[in-house]
């Protein structure tokens, strides 16, 4: 068996990022998994490299790769779904949910015998900014808005700080209940995020960004960091201090600081899809995202590969609650 259990070194960022792998196959995310209580597994071979998770939710134990694996060709892909049968047998898994990263087609995913999952798990598209290019040409594809907003925040008293604390996620957790309250949202447990950032923030692979009015925190940004991207995860600021837009300076500091870093790419993890109709659900923040400049990346989504017979049962139970929570 090629899989080994726990975190991975540092070798295997490298390579992976190297390669245009994700940050949620990184070492760091496999760290916060493992602080959550999860197994979590690793295994390379040639042309691809794979970080799966054990997932047991309601008694139907899967294995999962998010936006993984990665691999350089079909070849590829299909030696490493071969591993992770094994895995899932070993583990006791009923199937594996995968999000390939590999120039490949959903056809050829068919042909190696996977199901499109029925719902995806990561978002299937996301929209980037090339950090590469030069400032003032990122700038002018903000839109006049963000840009008047970013240039005018400081007179309107605000200030923008980063954080390496993890005690400043208290801060954040007060935005994003307040989001929540406001909208329906419903965001993970306050374990979740503050394991997040107990265990992301020491390993240099995170940043916290509050925006603060006369000494208080109006709004926050959680982000990941990996020496290429710089993905923009979680966001929120308080209802009382909308009419500051301070969401605007905020994510445009970010991208700024990131390409000053040296990352190549700004990621804000998911939008609607590009013929997505206007009363899309996330058609309010695509819009928000879309008005930094950048363009469309598609995945390939999220596919799954049976390795019990229960896996059909799952996939029956599941349609069957879709349609009577729909009524």
């Amino acid at each position: 068996m090629n899989w080994q259990q726990g975190t991975p070194n540092k070798d295997w960022d490298d390579k992976l990022f190297n390669s245009g792998g994700h940050f949620l196959q990184s070492s760091h995310w496999a760290a916060f998994n493992i602080a959550l209580g999860k197994q979590v597994f690793y295994a390379s071979g040639e042309g691809w490299q794979c970080l799966a998770i054990l997932e047991s939710l309601k008694k139907n134990p899967r294995i999962y790769a998010p936006y993984g694996p990665l691999a350089v060709s079909k070849k590829a892909l299909e030696a490493a779904l071969q591993e992770l049968k094994q895995l899932a047998k070993q583990t006791g898994a009923n199937f594996v949910r995968v999000e390939p990263i590999s120039k490949i087609t959903k056809t050829d995913l068919k042909a190696l015998g996977l199901k499109p999952a029925l719902k995806d798990i990561q978002p299937p598209q996301t929209w980037v900014q090339d950090l590469t290019k030069p400032r003032e040409e990122i700038f002018a594809e903000f839109t006049s808005s963000n840009r008047n907003l970013f240039n005018t925040y400081a007179k309107k008293g605000l200030s923008i700080r980063t954080s390496q604390n993890p005690a400043d996620m208290s801060v954040f957790l007060e935005t994003i209940h307040d989001v929540a309250n406001r909208t329906g949202m419903q965001p993970h447990s306050d374990k979740y995020y503050q394991t997040m950032a107990e265990t992301l923030l020491p390993r240099q692979a995170s940043t916290i960004y509050i925006v603060e009015s006369e000494g208080q925190a109006i709004a926050v940004g959680f982000v990941f960091d990996s020496p290429v991207t710089r993905y923009y995860a979680h966001a929120g600021n308080l209802q009382s201090a909308r009419k500051l837009r301070p969401g605007a300076p905020l994510v445009a500091t970010m991208i700024f600081d990131a390409q000053q870093n040296g990352q190549k790419e700004f990621d804000f993890v998911g939008v609607a899809p590009p013929d997505a109709p206007k009363d899309h659900r996330w058609a309010g923040f695509t819009e928000f995202k879309q008005g930094f400049g950048g363009q469309y990346k598609i995945y390939l989504g999220t596919w799954e590969l049976p390795t019990s017979t229960k896996y059909r049962l799952y996939r029956q139970v599941y349609k069957a609650y879709k349609k009577i929570s729909k009524r």
